[in-house]
């Protein structure tokens, strides 16, 4: 994240609080810089940091703070647990995250993706944290199985293949673990490559293109990096 897309809203997927807290805090200082007094500062509001029941009335208060100009010139709302948000309250979310004022910039995180409306999350950037993503020995022949099948496919089979995602978050989680997988493996130009082309295709996905255009050029990518390697 930098500053040219702070002001976007963002979704993250973490496992815990914990690390749903502390990235989000990076993202902040990563994007404004480290002048932000993330402890003290007013314009800063962390939104159910305990993962109590969202309700629409917290929504709608948000809505109304939002509406003031803020003392530095910039409003952060940050959401914590947003799975525990009511469907009414995600109903309510999703204007205040379509448009919002330009001096609000918006960041949530959740460890259930799924259990958010899919209005809701068409709205976001999506980016995993990937951090506690253990590869077990079994998952690692499994990646390694993937990714030699993937170096022997044919210009028209690597189109086909992108037929086989249908879900963004998972398939954000599947490229997010294949660069985990790349990168144990030894460097070449060729790996190299291909997670470049991995980490492509995730930014894309973040940013709500096409799935099956994303996926379609991201095995394209793939197989020509194989011819040209």
């Amino acid at each position: 994240m930098t500053s040219s897309t702070i002001n976007r809203p963002w979704l993250l997927t973490a496992p815990t609080v914990d690390i749903q807290r502390e990235t989000l805090t990076e993202w902040l200082q990563t994007a404004v810089g480290p002048q932000l007094n993330i402890s003290s500062n007013p314009d800063i509001h962390w939104v159910n940091p305990e993962g109590e029941p969202l309700k629409i009335e917290v929504v709608r208060d948000l809505q109304h703070t939002a509406a003031f100009q803020a003392f530095s010139g910039q409003s952060f709302f940050l959401f914590l647990n947003l799975e525990a948000a009511s469907p009414a309250a995600q109903n309510a979310l999703l204007k205040f995250v379509e448009e919002p004022a330009t001096h609000v910039t918006i960041l949530a995180a959740t460890d259930q993706p799924g259990r958010l409306l899919a209005t809701l999350r068409s709205r976001f950037f999506i980016q995993i944290d990937t951090r506690t993503t253990e590869i077990t020995i079994e998952r690692e022949r499994e990646l390694a199985e993937i990714y030699q099948n993937l170096l022997k496919l044919s210009e028209g089979e690597a189109i086909k293949r992108a037929d086989d995602f249908s879900d963004r978050l998972e398939t954000i989680t599947w490229l997010s673990v294949m660069v985990k997988h790349l990168h144990a493996l030894p460097t070449t130009s060729m790996t190299v490559k291909h997670q470049q082309a991995s980490l492509k295709a995730i930014e894309l996905l973040a940013q709500n293109v096409n799935l099956k255009l994303v996926m379609g050029e991201y095995f394209l990518a793939v197989n020509g990096a194989l011819k040209h390697s």
